[in-house]
């Protein structure tokens, strides 16, 4: 076995910000990190960092002074390091956490949004050589994941109303297998009033509603001779809302096929992760963290799927 697969869900206690960096022209001063369609994401190195401080403070293995980047010891060995000339790859690959569920306020309560290409992709990590959800949904209409909610009833998303889109047609095969898998790797992992007002639309409407349901706030930066606000020092920045559904992969390298020297195994390394993702939960991620923002908590899905096992050693 050269390395192992967990599919976890990320879901936003706090509202969640990972800024791009200074400033930009768009509607807010301070916006948020997007993926290459615009919608925005948590990047795999915010998941990292967290996980690999989280994780030195919980075990105390970090035996290098203050020097995160020793080299040479059991965080070092897991999560990578880089000093001087010499850098010392890591075991542990984290990717970005994408948009599941997004959550938008309706007339009839709160409702989760996704897509069929989302669900897809979802599954698709679990799921091998299947054809997963090939449901087209027209611009004007949505699909309820659960087809006994919303029974004749229009919904508004923000600003647009669609209607209900009825399938005509009998469920195949793959959908039964759709279902059976989602009834599997997604409702067995989430709150069931959740579950139960999943809603689909086309990827075209996710853009929009997602983009224009972000929250949005205002601060003012603070003196702290006076403790009063400073003049001219207003200033906006976006977030992803709490209660945003993730999903985001891990992998984790066999230091046996790796490291000669490495002084961790694959079971201590599954350990040191566990234990940063449960950190996150109480400390979270990403910027304003001292504002209330940050904290997920974490489900893993599918914790050790083994791959390449017949691989040789290299």
């Amino acid at each position: 076995m050269i390395c192992k697969k967990n599919l976890r869900l990320l879901t936003a206690i706090d509202p969640i910000h990972i800024g791009t960096g200074g400033y930009r022209m768009d509607r807010v001063d301070n916006s948020i990190t997007r993926d290459m369609d615009d919608i925005p994401k948590i990047p795999g190195t915010s998941i990292s960092g967290a996980v690999r401080g989280y994780a030195a403070l919980a075990t105390n293995e970090n035996k290098c002074g203050g020097n995160i980047n020793c080299g040479d010891c059991k965080i070092c060995h897991t999560f990578g390091a880089t000093r001087d000339y010499k850098s010392l790859k890591g075991l542990v690959n984290f990717y970005d956490g994408l948009i599941l569920l997004f959550p938008v306020a309706t007339v009839l309560g709160p409702v989760w949004i996704t897509t069929p290409q989302r669900i897809r992709e979802y599954l698709s990590e679990v799921v091998k050589e299947q054809e997963l959800l090939s449901l087209q949904i027209p611009d004007d209409r949505f699909f309820p994941l659960n087809t006994e909610e919303f029974i004749g009833k229009d919904i508004n998303l923000s600003w647009i109303l669609l209607a209900r889109f009825e399938q005509n047609q009998q469920c195949n095969e793959s959908e039964e297998q759709v279902e059976d898998n989602l009834s599997k790797y997604l409702k067995s992992h989430l709150p069931e009033h959740v579950y139960q007002k999943i809603i689909l639309v086309n990827d075209k409407i996710f853009y929009h509603v997602v983009n224009d349901n972000l929250e949005v706030r205002t601060s003012v930066a603070i003196d702290p001779a006076t403790g009063a606000a400073i003049d001219k020092a207003l200033f906006t920045y976006e977030a992803i809302p709490r209660m945003t559904v993730f999903y985001q992969v891990t992998t984790l390298l066999n230091p046996e096929h790796f490291y000669h020297k490495a002084k961790v195994d694959i079971d201590y390394v599954q350990e040191l992760v566990d234990i940063g993702y449960q950190y996150m939960e109480f400390l979270g991620v990403g910027g304003m963290s001292t504002r209330g923002f940050g904290r997920i908590g974490c489900k893993i899905i599918n914790e050790g799927v083994d791959e390449y096992a017949d691989s040789p050693k290299l």
